[in-house]
C-alpha cells in the first residue's frame, strides 16, 4: 500500500480538528460574560448612521432596535437620498418624541459606492468622536455600543460584528443561514485571532477623527468597499480590524437561490480583493479536504471509499448543527441539508469568484480590481 492513504488520514484528521477546534472557539467568542466598560463613554462619544432606503418585512424590527440601544448614543442620524425613500416616512414615524435621533437626506457626491455617498451627509454633520455605521437590515442588541468600544485599545481600527441569519422563510433562506452563522462567522473568529482581519460592513466602529486625517469617506471610496477599505487603511499604520463577542442578527424571510448565489458572490469577490492571499486557503475551510482525504483514506478505517465519505460528511454536517444550536441560531430539520447546499455551493462560488472581475450591487456595476 502507498503512503497516499496514510497522508489523507492525516489531513482528514486535521480537517475535522480545525472544524471542531474553530466552533469551540467560536462558542467561547459568544459565551455570556459580564460587559466591560465603555472606553468610547470615558473618552468621546458615538454617533450612529444608519443608511436607509426602501422599506422591508423587518424594516421596522431593525430601525425599532436602533432606538432601543442603551447607553443612548449622542446621536442617530438616519441617512437617506431623498424624503420620497419609503423608509423615510418609518423613520419620521419612529422617531417622534426622540430627541437625540434625526434624518438627514440629500445627495452630493455620485460615485460607484452608493452607501458612502448616502452617508457622507451624516457624517460631516456627526459629533461624536466615533461613527457607529449600522446597516438597515439588521437588528442590533441593546448593548451592541459597550460590546464594540470594549475592544478598543492603542492598536486596534475598526471594530466590527459577525452577521447571523435570522427568522428564515424557506428552504434558501435557511442556505443563508449556513452560510452566515456557522461558517463565515467561525472563520471570521478565527480570522481575528490568527490573521489581520477584514470588516464587514454591516455594523462598523470607525473613529472619525483619525479617519478624517485620512481623507474621511474621499479615501474609503478608493477601495471596492468602504469596510475593507477601513480595514486596509488602519492596517498601514499598524492597527488591527477587530470583532466583538456577539454576532448581529439578520432576519432574512424569504431567499431565492439566485439572491443567495450573488450575495455570496459579491462578498466572496470582495474577500479575493482585499485578502487574497487568504481567500486562496477558504477551499480548506470547507468540505472538499476532508471529502477528498475520506475518499482516500477510507480503506484504513475498514470503509470503502463512498462510506467514509459520507460517513465524514454526516460528522462535518454535525458540528455545523450543533454549533448552530448552541449559538441559538436557526436550527430545524432543514439546517443539515442547508449546510450540505452551502458546501455543495462553496467551491463553484469560489472559482466563479476568481474569474469575474465585476458584479452588481443595487443596479451599479461595480469592478473589482486585481
Amino acid at each position: 500500500m502507498t503512503v497516499v492513504p496514510y497522508l489523507a488520514l492525516v489531513v482528514l484528521a486535521a480537517a475535522h480538528a480545525f472544524q471542531l477546534l474553530s466552533a469551540g472557539y467560536c462558542i467561547h467568542r459568544l459565551r455570556p460574560r459580564r460587559q466591560a466598560s465603555c472606553p468610547a463613554a470615558a473618552s468621546g462619544s458615538v454617533t450612529v448612521l444608519a443608511p436607509i432606503d426602501a422599506v422591508g418585512p423587518f424594516s421596522e424590527q431593525c430601525m425599532s432596535a436602533l432606538l432601543a440601544i442603551e447607553p443612548r448614543p449622542l446621536e442617530i442620524i438616519f441617512c437617506a437620498f431623498g424624503e420620497s425613500e419609503p423608509a423615510v416616512a418609518l423613520a419620521r414615524r419612529k422617531l417622534r418624541g426622540e430627541d437625540h435621533v434625526c434624518v438627514m437626506t440629500g445627495r452630493a457626491t455620485v460615485s460607484a459606492n452608493p452607501k458612502l455617498d448616502n452617508l457622507e451627509k451624516g457624517w460631516a454633520a456627526a459629533r461624536g468622536d466615533h461613527v457607529l455605521i449600522v446597516d438597515d437590515n439588521v437588528v442590533v442588541p441593546p448593548d451592541i455600543i459597550g460590546r464594540l468600544t470594549g475592544k478598543l485599545d492603542g492598536r486596534t481600527g475598526p471594530v466590527c460584528a459577525a452577521i447571523a441569519g435570522d427568522m428564515p422563510g424557506n428552504f434558501f433562506a435557511h442556505v443563508e443561514c449556513a452560510f452566515l452563522g456557522p461558517f463565515q462567522a467561525r472563520m471570521l473568529f478565527v480570522s481575528d485571532l490568527l490573521t489581520p482581519a477584514w470588516a464587514i460592513g454591516k455594523v462598523l466602529l470607525l473613529d472619525r477623527r483619525w479617519y478624517d486625517e485620512r481623507g474621511g469617506l474621499q479615501a474609503l471610496r478608493a477601495y471596492a468597499a468602504e469596510d475593507g477599505g477601513a480595514s486596509l487603511l488602519a492596517q498601514r499604520d499598524g492597527l488591527k480590524t477587530r470583532y466583538a463577542d456577539l454576532v448581529v442578527r439578520q432576519p432574512l424571510g424569504l431567499r431565492s437561490l439566485q439572491q443567495v448565489w450573488d450575495r455570496q458572490l459579491r462578498w466572496a469577490m470582495l474577500r479575493k480583493a482585499q485578502v487574497g492571499p487568504i481567500f486562496a486557503l477558504e477551499p480548506l475551510g470547507t468540505f472538499v479536504l476532508p471529502g477528498v482525504a475520506a475518499l482516500l483514506s477510507a480503506p484504513l478505517l475498514g470503509l470503502g471509499p463512498l462510506a467514509g465519505c459520507l460517513l465524514s460528511c454526516t460528522l462535518w454536517l454535525l458540528v455545523d448543527t450543533v454549533l448552530s444550536g448552541i449559538c441559538r441560531w436557526p436550527v430545524s430539520p432543514l439546517t443539515p441539508l442547508a449546510s450540505l447546499a452551502r458546501e455543495m455551493l462553496g467551491l463553484p462560488l469560489w472559482v466563479t469568484a476568481w474569474l469575474r472581475r465585476s458584479y452588481v450591487w443595487r443596479g451599479h456595476s461595480i469592478a473589482i480590481g486585481e
